[in-house]
């Protein structure tokens, strides 16, 4: 299949796609965010479970802004934030595979605290739970680490695209501890529904 654009000076269509699928999914993620900061808010804030899931909405929905903000950047060829002699920017790649892992941990951390209310808040629950949550990050990291420039923790603000071709892709494609990573949040997933069904069925 043909991804480039079969016009001089246009956009790739892979280019496009990809803008317009964020775009979507990001507006479906803003009006699914203000509903659950309306109804949060409607609770107690001097609850810490309510603070915890405003933290936790907060946080996803500026990853997932982020991205976004870096694939229309990159689609209007605005490579970098600002002009710097020095650093180069980090990919699109190494974003995506950034807020990727962040917001796997986040999503996981979200199951495991049901899990560990419906469970009478167990010790061993809360020491796996958080032993998986840590190897999911660490996994994640080094699979970020593969993606992006060498220099890119030492240029967060230049979050954009510079064109640059690296030998591993964005998302954990490509990457063993990406994928490791990936398998490892969904077997834990699992276990964690798993318990889910067992106390409440």
């Amino acid at each position: 299949m043909d991804y480039t654009s079969s016009l001089p000076g246009t956009l790739p269509r892979a280019e496009a796609l990809t803008a317009v699928l964020a775009s979507i999914f990001f507006g479906t993620f803003t009006v699914l965010a203000v509903f659950a900061v309306y109804f949060a808010s409607r609770q107690s804030l001097r609850r810490i479970s309510t603070i915890a899931a405003l933290a936790i909405t907060v946080a996803l929905y500026a990853l997932s802004a982020t991205y976004t903000i870096a694939v229309l950047a990159r689609l209007g060829r605005q490579s970098r934030i600002l002009d710097n002699d020095f650093f180069d920017s980090p990919t699109l790649d190494c974003i995506g595979t950034a807020t990727l892992t962040l917001t796997t941990v986040l999503t996981n951390a979200v199951v495991w605290s049901r899990v560990w209310i419906l469970w009478g808040h167990n010790k061993v629950l809360y020491g796996a739970s958080l032993t998986s949550l840590l190897v999911t990050l660490i996994l994640g990291a080094l699979s970020t680490s593969e993606t992006c420039p060498a220099n890119a923790t030492r240029s967060v603000i230049y979050f954009f695209e510079n064109n640059r071709q690296l030998p591993l892709g964005g998302f954990y494609w490509g990457s063993a501890t990406g994928l490791t990573a990936s398998w490892f949040s969904m077997a834990t997933n699992t276990i964690a529904f798993i318990l889910y069904l067992i106390k409440a069925l």
